[in-house]
């Protein structure tokens, strides 16, 4: 379901993804709340399908690579597609602030890759 990684292994793991990909990073002794709010977002609203989760481990990351990726805090969400963060959540969240933060990007990659589709399909018919 997750995938538990270090910083230095996101990129690798991250590119190339045809779909979203959450990076996580939680205080694994303090975020078990965290922790299950997300199993229960995903799961109930995206799936593999829809979104690729990678958990950042907080033993497995030094200052530098948290000055990288922009990081402030734990607990940290940041959404990226196509190689480009799209989004970023710092804070403890809900079930519900945790879906509007996903489901709102990813409704807007859906959008704009209908549109594309549909841009081609015209252009392509009116040939």
């Amino acid at each position: 379901m997750f995938t538990l990684i270090g910083a230095d292994e996101f990129e690798a793991m991250a590119t190339g993804k045809s779909r979203p990909v959450l990076l996580a990073y939680i205080n694994f002794d303090s975020g078990h709340k965290q922790m299950r709010i997300l199993e229960k977002v995903f799961l109930k609203y995206f799936g593999d399908e829809l979104l690729k989760v990678f958990l950042l481990k907080e033993e497995f990351i030094t200052q530098q690579q948290l000055n990288n990726l922009g990081i402030l805090g734990t607990p940290e969400f940041i959404l990226f597609y196509d190689e480009k963060e799209i989004g970023r959540k710092l804070g403890l969240v809900d079930e519900e602030s945790l879906k509007s933060f996903l489901l709102q990007r990813i409704l807007k990659i859906t959008r704009e890759k209908a549109k594309g589709v549909l841009k081609n399909y015209v252009r392509s018919s009116s040939n």
